[in-house]
C-alpha cells in the first residue's frame, strides 16, 4: 500500500519526483510542493513533496482566514498524500490549499488552488409530474456527489400564491432523502429546493395536464479529458455552458499517451463509444516523454524522429475515435511551455507531434494555448490579460493557476463557438 500511495503522489505532481532523478523532489526545487486531485467525485486530495521525515499541516484559505485540516508525515523519499482531505462544497467551487512544514529547518509553505464543479446537476429529483387532487406526493432527493451533508430549504407554492418552506437534510456520508406532501389542492404547484450555491425547481401538476415539457434534451454532448492540465478547466466550461450544453469531463491524473499504465487509445475508444460525444475536448502532456515501440519494433526514448512518428500514431488514433465516423469534433489542445529546458523542449515535440496527428483528419483542430500562455515558447508564471497582469501558473511550474484555468476555458469556449458546437 506504502508503494501504492508513493507513485500515486509522484504522477499526481506532474511527474516531478520521478524526472527529476533520486531524491526528494523538493530539494531539486528548493521549497516544498504540493498539488491537488479534485477528480474524485467529492472529495480533493492532497499531495506534498518536502523535506523528508517532515510534517505538513494542511489547510484551506478561506479569504482572509486559514481553516486548518490534517496533517500528513513526508516519507524517506518526502512525498505524502491525504486523499480525503477536503470535500466538494456548494457555496464556494474555486479552493486555494496550504501546506505548511519545515524546509532545510525553517518553515515553509507551498500553496495550490483547484475548482470543483458547481452544484447545478447536484440533486436529482424524484418527482411525479401529475397526481390526483389529494394524493399524498413523495419527493426523493439524491446527491449525485455521494457526499451529503446538504441542508436544504423545501419551500411548496400552492395554486393561488400560498407557500411554505420547511428545513429538509441529506445526512453526511449519505446519498438519498425521502418525504412527502399532500396535494390538497387542484392546479399547478411549485416545488423549489435550496441551499447556498445550490437552486432547483420542479412543477407538479394536480388534478390537470402534466406540468413543464419533454424531460429529453437536445443539447450538445462535449466531453472533457486529459490528465492534471484539465482541472478546473473542466469545471469552469461546465458551469458556461450550463444551459446549452451537456459538459462530462473524464480526466485521469498521471496518466500520459506515452506512459505505461493506462492505454489512451482504448480508453478514447470506450470513451466515444460510451459517451458519444458531439464535441471532446483533449488536453494533456504533463506525463509525457516514456520509451514508445517504433515501426521496427524496438523501444526507442524520447524524443527523436521513431519516437515521435510511434507518438503521433496514437495520438492519430486517439483523434480518429473521438471523431466517431464523422459524428464528433475534436478540439485538441497544445499547452504552454513548462517551466525548466527539458521539459520545455519535450512540450515543444508533443506539440508538433499534435498537429501532425491532426493533419487531414476532418473534424479535428488543434488550440494553440502555447500562444496564449507562453508565446515564443518562453515560460511566463505571469501574462499580460486584458489590461492587466494575470498569475496564469502553479508553483510546480507546470499546471494552470485557477485564473490561467478560467482564461484557457474562455479559449476553450470560443473554439467551440467557431466550431459550432455551441452557440
Amino acid at each position: 500500500m506504502v508503494g501504492k500511495k508513493r507513485v500515486l503522489a509522484a504522477t499526481l505532481l506532474g511527474g516531478i519526483a520521478a524526472s527529476l532523478g533520486s531524491g526528494s523532489a523538493s530539494a531539486q526545487y528548493g521549497r516544498p510542493l504540493m498539488t491537488a486531485d479534485a477528480s474524485k467525485l467529492g472529495f480533493i486530495g492532497l499531495y506534498v513533496v518536502g523535506e523528508p521525515g517532515a510534517r505538513m499541516s494542511l489547510a484551506e484559505r478561506v479569504g482572509d482566514r486559514t481553516q486548518p485540516l490534517s496533517s500528513v508525515v513526508l516519507d524517506g523519499r518526502g512525498e505524502g498524500m491525504v486523499p480525503r482531505a477536503a470535500r466538494w462544497r456548494c457555496d464556494r467551487a474555486a479552493r486555494r490549499f496550504v501546506a505548511v512544514g519545515l524546509y532545510a529547518g525553517r518553515p515553509a509553505a507551498a500553496t495550490y488552488g483547484t475548482r470543483t464543479p458547481s452544484c447545478r446537476a447536484r440533486l436529482s429529483v424524484g418527482l411525479p409530474r401529475r397526481v390526483a387532487p389529494g394524493a399524498s406526493v413523495g419527493l426523493a432527493l439524491r446527491d449525485r456527489w455521494r457526499i451529503g451533508g446538504l441542508r436544504l430549504r423545501l419551500c411548496l407554492t400552492r395554486p393561488g400564491g400560498d407557500r411554505r418552506c420547511r428545513a429538509l437534510r441529506i445526512q453526511r456520508d449519505r446519498a438519498r432523502v425521502t418525504t412527502r406532501f399532500r396535494a390538497n389542492r387542484k392546479g399547478r404547484w411549485r416545488i423549489e429546493l435550496s441551499a447556498p450555491g445550490l437552486s432547483v425547481s420542479r412543477q407538479l401538476s394536480v388534478g390537470g395536464r402534466p406540468a413543464g415539457g419533454s424531460p429529453h434534451t437536445t443539447r450538445p454532448s462535449i466531453l472533457v479529458t486529459g490528465d492534471s492540465l484539465m482541472q478546473g478547466i473542466d469545471s469552469f466550461l461546465a458551469d458556461r455552458f450550463a444551459t446549452r450544453a451537456r459538459v462530462r469531463g473524464d480526466i485521469r491524473l498521471g496518466a500520459g499517451v506515452s506512459k505505461p499504465g493506462l492505454d489512451w487509445v482504448k480508453l478514447a475508444r470506450e470513451q466515444a463509444r460510451r459517451r458519444r460525444p458531439d464535441a471532446t475536448v483533449v488536453f494533456l502532456g504533463a506525463n509525457e516523454g516514456f520509451p514508445l515501440p517504433s515501426a521496427s519494433g524496438q523501444t526507442v526514448p524520447c524524443c527523436g524522429a521513431e519516437w515521435v512518428a510511434a507518438y503521433v500514431g496514437r495520438v492519430r488514433s486517439m483523434m480518429g475515435a473521438y471523431t466517431r465516423g464523422g459524428k464528433g469534433k475534436v478540439l485538441w489542445i497544445a499547452g504552454p511551455a513548462p517551466r525548466g529546458e527539458s521539459r520545455r523542449f519535450r512540450q515543444f515535440v508533443i506539440n508538433g507531434a499534435f498537429q501532425a496527428a491532426a493533419r487531414g483528419l476532418p473534424g479535428v483542430r488543434i488550440l494553440r494555448l502555447d500562444r496564449v500562455f507562453t508565446p515564443g515558447g518562453r515560460f511566463r508564471s505571469v501574462i499580460p490579460y486584458r489590461g492587466g497582469r494575470v498569475r496564469v501558473r502553479e508553483a510546480d511550474g507546470i499546471h494552470l493557476s485557477l485564473a490561467g484555468a478560467k482564461i484557457a476555458a474562455a479559449k476553450v469556449a470560443a473554439a467551440l463557438k467557431a466550431f459550432r458546437v455551441v452557440r
